[in-house]
């Protein structure tokens, strides 16, 4: 992936508020001494003998609002509620994202070297502040640094280097014109949605304007639908802050107005196939190739483990492409702070190569993976079947002339 190194330095930070009500945890820098007890010496759960690969896919941590409505408790304009701004992380966001660092130090404790390698490891970020902050501190909670690694007692931090991702196509959604093929099944897509489910966004919006100040009467459902989704950000955010929120909002908040957002996240993202292939479909590949890299002896460096910075929809979208969004096993709702993990493993007695497919839902108390089922593959995966499976939407040779109409 070319880009220049992004490097931010991390600063010292009181308690953070609890982001469930039971998250207390200091930033320091070093992991929290509360997620499977102590760091050192011991070999993490996840750290099996077959065990050859990890690459983790992370949703940033909690932030501020995309957007809100009138009559919002917590308007964005509010620097007490939302201190750093607009989509910014927050305290409670920054937490998460440095107890899921070490989180996984816990779990791959040993198959990781405790002391940061570049030839190791390497830490990739869409172009957001919040999904760099997020690395950062996911990396500060993974590598608490080594008595001689400390330059300064009072500050417990060693700077590790996050790129820029060339890959992750957050932009074809955010701006679809960048991508005509893509804007073509995204607007016939969102069309069909606003159709089938019309009647389910008048009725909350009827619902909820004599709380919101949010208007109904004369408004286009393009407009409605905009409205829904700000108020399902504003709520989320508040939440997720640990806010409370009013009576009339606990009748729809999360559900049904989160059944809702689940179909409109569906349209935008996976639509038709062709809308995962070109959203999504690049950095699958490159998990991929750097994963058959791994089992022929031919990556350079020889990484144990690759870090994506990334957002829901992109967590989304991976599910997508693993086929398992209709399924039980499915997060169609990726809360901030959860991963989407896959590791590759070669059997010690035949050789074979398979992959194990987890989930850590950022809002648990305990942060432990889940399996995820892959249908027609099951759990593990054998490698080769997996490519089988999913390479329709990675087989992309040139994503600039499949964007063409």
């Amino acid at each position: 992936m070319a880009g220049h190194v992004v490097m931010l330095l991390l600063t010292l930070a009181p308690v953070f508020p609890p982001a469930t009500g039971s998250l207390k945890t200091k930033l320091g820098c070093h992991a929290p001494k509360s997620i499977d007890g102590p760091k050192s010496p011991f070999t993490g759960r996840r750290a099996s003998p077959s065990l050859q690969f990890v690459s983790v896919f992370t949703r940033h941590g909690t932030r501020g609002p995309l957007g809100d409505f009138p009559e919002f408790p917590y308007p964005l304009s509010n620097v007490s509620s939302w201190p750093y701004g607009q989509s910014q992380l927050t305290m409670v966001g920054r937490a998460q994202a440095h107890r899921l660092g070490a989180k996984i130090r816990a779990l791959y404790n040993e198959f990781l070297s405790e002391d940061y390698n570049e030839n190791d490891i390497k830490a990739y970020s869409t172009l957001t502040d919040r999904t760099f902050m997020t690395a950062e501190l996911f990396l500060a909670g993974l590598y608490p640094p080594q008595e001689y690694q400390l330059w300064d007692e009072k500050f417990p931090c060693q700077p590790i280097p996050v790129y820029p991702s060339t890959l992750d196509n957050i932009e074809v959604v955010l701006s679809p014109k960048s991508c005509p093929r893509f804007k073509k099944a995204y607007d016939g897509s969102l069309s069909n949605f606003e159709k089938e489910f019309s009647q389910n966004i008048t009725d909350i919006m009827k619902y909820v304007q004599p709380y919101t100040g949010l208007s109904v009467d004369n408004e286009t459902m393009t407009s409605l639908r905009h409205s829904v989704f700000n108020l399902w950000e504003a709520l989320y955010c508040a939440t997720a802050e640990g806010f409370p929120i009013p009576d009339w909002a606990q009748n729809i908040f999360r559900q049904p107005l989160e059944n809702l957002i689940v179909k409109l996240y569906l349209a935008i993202i996976s639509g038709s196939d062709e809308q995962i292939r070109l959203f999504e479909g690049m950095l699958f590949q490159d998990l991929i190739k750097t994963m058959e890299a791994k089992v022929n002896g031919t990556l350079n460096p020889d990484r144990r483990f690759i870090l994506h910075s990334s957002h829901d929809g992109s967590l989304m979208a991976l599910q997508t492409i693993l086929g398992v969004l209709e399924y039980e096993s499915a997060h169609l709702i990726v809360d901030t702070g959860s991963a989407l993990i896959f590791e590759l493993h070669k059997d010690p007695v035949t050789s074979l190569e398979y992959v194990q497919v987890l989930f850590i839902q950022g809002h648990s108390a305990d942060l432990n993976p889940e399996d995820i089922n892959i249908p027609g593959c099951g759990s593990p995966c054998e490698f080769n079947k997996l490519k089988k499976i999913t390479e329709k939407y990675y087989n992309i040779t040139d994503f600039k002339r499949e964007c063409l109409l």
